[in-house]
């Protein structure tokens, strides 16, 4: 019974085999693809430069007086780059290692239009989400400028712990070690943005003074009552600017999201699993209205809007830390592998 990698490498030669094929492209694992040269020209600056096929890595053979040449490529890859050179059914790519066999292929013949096939089956399928690190670093390797863009916020929040030992060994070759410190840097420097904002819209002004503000306000005027010598010069009115007081939810809520930019930047801080948890600490009678239940077009809108904002690349502050020879506060190699 023959077995199902045989039967795929049967259909694979039936059928990019074209009875009036002028040329057989050989794989490694002894598979020929008979194709056009015409066409093969066309697709790849390559086949076009090797002068009817006959002067670069190719051998002539007796096999119905049509010459073949023989690549280092599997049956599999180039299976890939006939079904888009030809106007055939495309292939059906989930992997990703399979995509970067046929781009390494693409790039080597240079085959620019597959390459941009290439990298929309990327951005449209949820390789970026699953690994922006490493997507990002295929990205760079192949120049392919929308998936660099596409997958650049995630690779800054990305650590090399996301990659495997083999992809360390094999794909970090692509990415200098240099150019992950610069993300990291970028991460460290927009998470302290992050956390400047947040800290300073919790604590704006209140629309409306909530129990924890009002009970802080009547202890104070208690405490000035009782010890009026001890409070002289430090009287305020009843209708006090609420800035003078902070919100125990708010204050909270401030603390348990910047924790969790710290941890792991990628979550979202305005989870209700993090509001609950403000509900369950927070000291103060009106949480569950005021952060618990907070209108997307409330303070919580305003703070997300503000954070979408904020800037992911440093550049110029990259450039000045680096000319001042200020690297030990880069992460080092140890800290950035397990960041």
């Amino acid at each position: 019974m023959p077995d199902a990698n045989s039967s795929e490498r049967d259909s694979v030669h039936e059928y990019l085999s074209f009875p009036d094929g002028d040329l057989i492209i050989q794989t490694s694992d002894k598979h020929d693809f008979k194709v056009h040269k015409v066409v093969m020209s066309l697709a790849s600056v390559v086949f076009l430069d090797m002068a009817s096929l006959d002067n670069v890595n190719a051998e002539r053979m007796e096999i119905d007086a049509v010459p073949t040449v023989k690549v280092v490529e599997t049956a599999a890859v180039m299976d890939i780059l006939m079904r888009y050179i030809y106007p055939a059914v495309k292939p059906t790519l989930n992997s990703l290692e399979v995509i970067i066999s046929a781009l390494a292929a693409a790039d080597k013949y240079i085959m620019t239009t597959i390459m941009k096939d290439l990298e929309c089956v990327i951005l449209t399928g949820n390789f970026v989400e699953k690994e922006p690190l490493r997507v990002y670093m295929l990205a760079k390797r192949f120049s392919l400028s929308n998936l660099e863009r596409a997958a650049f916020k995630g690779a800054v929040y990305s650590s090399t712990t996301d990659l495997t030992p083999y992809q360390v060994s094999t794909e970090s070759a692509w990415f200098s070690f240099e150019e992950f410190y610069k993300l990291k840097f970028f991460a460290g420097q927009r998470i302290q943005s992050c956390k400047v904002v947040i800290y300073r819209e919790t604590f704006r002004v209140h629309e409306r003074v909530c129990d924890c503000i009002r009970r802080q306000r009547e202890a104070h005027f208690q405490a000035i009552e009782e010890n009026p010598e001890e409070y002289r010069g430090d009287y305020v009115s009843e209708d006090e600017d609420s800035s003078t007081r902070s919100c125990s939810a708010w204050t909270k809520f401030a603390d348990l999201a910047c924790s969790q930019l710290d941890r792991d930047p990628t979550q979202d801080i305005f989870s209700i699993d993090i509001r609950r948890k403000v509900l369950q600490d927070a000291k103060c009678g009106d949480a569950l209205a005021s952060v618990l239940n907070a209108s997307e077009f409330g303070r919580i809108a305003r703070i997300r809007k503000l954070l979408d904002g904020i800037p992911w690349e440093y550049e110029e502050q990259y450039e000045n830390l680096i000319k001042k020879g200020q690297k030990e506060h880069l992460p080092t190699m140890t800290t950035a592998a397990t960041s």
